[in-house]
């Protein structure tokens, strides 16, 4: 855990390489641990934050196919999470985060009809976990970025209508 605390610390203080390294480390000594005992669900969840947290620096460098890669690699640890307890909340919000942050390198990439559907992936998982508990201010916040975020996609597609229709459910989510 420490290599990953460096990590967090190196990239707030946009220290990108140095913040490379130490998610490095912490990839391998993760990967051996999650290889280990694949049934242990909090290594195999630690082993998608680092690899969240890695490909978000490759991102901020620029390296957007190896960020997508590490995104891609946590969107399947994260999937199996979510499949193997459907009704874990967390496991399904960061199955909505890993679509999120492949669908923001694929924009980025100019792979717009597929960040489109990711990031309807992103949409329909927030909008089931607002549904699931109306009282839960922050599963209202995220439905209210992922129809932003959809928003975002459909405007950069030159979608206009769509776009706003996104952007106004957005507003709507925020108020409630």
């Amino acid at each position: 855990m420490g290599c990953s605390q460096a990590g967090n610390v190196a990239q707030a203080q946009g220290q990108l390489s140095e913040a490379q390294a130490a998610y490095g480390e912490a990839l391998t000594i993760s990967r051996k641990l999650a290889q280990r005992d694949p049934s242990n669900a909090g290594w195999q969840q630690h082993l998608a934050t680092i690899l969240g947290n890695m490909g978000s620096v490759l991102q901020a460098q620029g390296q957007l196919d190896k960020a997508l890669a590490a995104y891609e690699e946590t969107l399947t640890i994260s999937r199996k999470l979510a499949e193997r307890d459907p009704t874990n909340a967390g496991w399904q919000r960061e199955l909505a985060a890993a679509h999120n942050s492949v669908g923001s390198v694929l924009q980025a990439q100019g792979q717009l009809d597929k960040a489109l559907a990711v990031s309807g992936e992103t949409l329909a998982i927030s909008r089931k976990l607002a549904e699931q508990d109306p009282s839960n201010a922050g599963w209202q916040r995220e439905l209210a970025a992922a129809h932003s975020n959809m928003g975002g996609m459909l405007q950069a597609q030159g979608l206009l209508d769509a776009a706003l229709a996104a952007y106004g459910e957005d507003l709507r989510s925020a108020e409630c």
